[in-house]
């Protein structure tokens, strides 16, 4: 599933689930998934315009609340952190396989002549079937869910091959299968155009 850039970027974006700043890692986060989108899309040769990368990469939240839950939180996490480092190394796995993710939906949509001109509508897409369909890759291990199946063809070996499987274990092929079907307006998945609104820039 993920290209050499996709896999690159989702690696970086796992890697700052390592800061241990509140509000720093995830400004992190977004920045790389927007130079990821960005060079995906010139790579493609549908250059995104000036902000379109961040706005792909912002998820839907409420940041006054999401700024209290972190002041609360985060002492708490960290003292968790201390004594089970494995927190960590889970939040970067799980950032990994949701950056693969994101990114092969951003590839989707490049390819089929979404982006930029549905900006809206492809973010939305992708937040909706993020949200319902990828969880935590490292829970699913510690309930011992078996990975899907590999895709007919070849298998990307290396780095981009770990990263793959990642994502699928995450759940990609689901959220995929359902982003494609929201993206279309077809299916059960299908948004509805107060999901497509955007919310904060």
């Amino acid at each position: 599933m993920p290209t050499p850039t996709i896999s690159r970027t989702a690696m970086l974006v796992g890697l700052c689930g390592l800061i241990p700043f509140p509000f720093i890692d995830e400004l992190g986060r977004r920045y790389l998934l927007s130079l990821g989108y960005q060079e995906q899309a010139k790579l493609a040769g549908r250059p995104l315009p000036d902000g379109a990368g961040w706005k792909l990469a912002r998820r839907r939240s409420n940041i006054l609340i999401g700024c209290l839950l972190a002041v609360f939180w985060w002492p708490i996490k960290k003292l968790f952190r201390t004594f089970f480092y494995f927190l960590t190394i889970k939040d970067a796995i799980d950032w990994m396989a949701e950056a693969a993710v994101r990114g092969a939906m951003v590839d989707r949509a490049l390819e089929r002549g979404h982006l930029p001109d549905d900006l809206d509508q492809v973010w939305g897409a992708i937040d909706h079937s993020v949200s319902k369909h990828v969880s935590s890759p490292v829970k699913h291990l510690l309930l011992g869910r078996k990975a899907p199946p590999l895709a007919e063809g070849p298998a990307p070996g290396g780095f981009e091959g770990l990263v793959a499987y990642v994502a699928r274990y995450a759940g990609g092929r689901d959220a995929l299968v359902a982003y494609e079907s929201a993206l279309d307006g077809t299916g059960a998945d299908r948004l509805a155009p107060t999901q497509i609104a955007s919310s904060e820039e």
